[in-house]
């Protein structure tokens, strides 16, 4: 039996991000105006039960929800697996073995939609992009940056970008879990004008910079395959989708 590690789509961090974000800002605008000042400050109906919470367990109880969601979703559908043979990607079927990789970056790509198809989001896909010798290139949308170190770890030669995509990673991480331990815990309620601006420079940095300079160092290493979304045109890149 092929012994293989197995990554899974990381689309639902989007989201549990989003959720996360609502509820520490509601509990924590409440608790600001006082709506929620005892143990007993929030009402939730489920059926014919009523449960009553205050603000912080509100918040510990989207936590724990977070984390049971990342638990399910690390164990099914997995997108592509990697071992001794190469790279296996479930969706197309296709096993991409070591000898015909030229490189393999952890890149991000902007996916957005407009709001005229009904909803609008914009998002920073995590993109394994599998760069072939005679080949187009492939990307694996929504992919850990763990996969590329496991990479490294069957094929130490190969060529990656696992420095700058663990900079970026790192960079994300903190700025993301910084806004939400400081809504969390109220030091946004004294923040300076100044350090607010600085806030958000600094992440619109993250959205649009870091992934328009990721994409562009890539393209000019290997070739311009790849391309930001547009309005019009979600997979714009040269490549093919995974």
């Amino acid at each position: 039996m092929r012994r293989e590690i197995k990554f899974h789509s990381i689309m639902y961090r989007y989201f549990l991000f989003i959720f996360l974000f609502a509820v520490f800002m509601i509990s924590f605008i409440a608790d600001s105006q006082g709506v929620l000042p005892g143990p007993s400050g929030v009402t939730i109906s489920v059926f014919n039960s009523t449960l009553m919470m205050s603000g912080r367990q509100l918040t510990h109880t989207a936590l724990a929800i977070c984390i049971a969601v990342a638990a399910i979703f690390s164990f099914v559908n997995y997108k592509c697996s990697i071992s001794e043979e190469g790279i296996y990607l479930k969706k197309i079927g296709l096993l991409v073995p070591w000898d015909e990789i030229v490189a393999i970056s952890h890149i991000w790509m902007n996916d957005f939609s407009r709001p005229t198809m009904g909803h609008f989001y914009f998002y920073n896909r995590k993109t394994i992009v599998i760069y072939r010798k005679q080949h187009k290139p492939i990307c694996v949308y929504n992919i850990s940056l763990l996969a590329l170190y496991v990479i490294k770890w069957y094929h130490p030669e190969i060529k990656t970008n696992i420095v700058s995509a663990t900079l970026a990673t790192v960079f994300n991480m903190t700025l993301n879990l910084g806004i939400l331990y400081g809504i969390y815990s109220k030091q946004i309620e004294n923040i300076q004008i100044q350090h607010f601006m600085i806030l958000i420079g600094l992440y619109a940095t993250k959205v649009f910079a870091v992934p328009l300079l990721m994409v562009a160092q890539q393209n000019y290493l290997h070739g311009a395959y790849l391309t930001h979304a547009t309005g019009y045109q979600r997979n714009a890149s040269d490549t093919i989708h995974v």
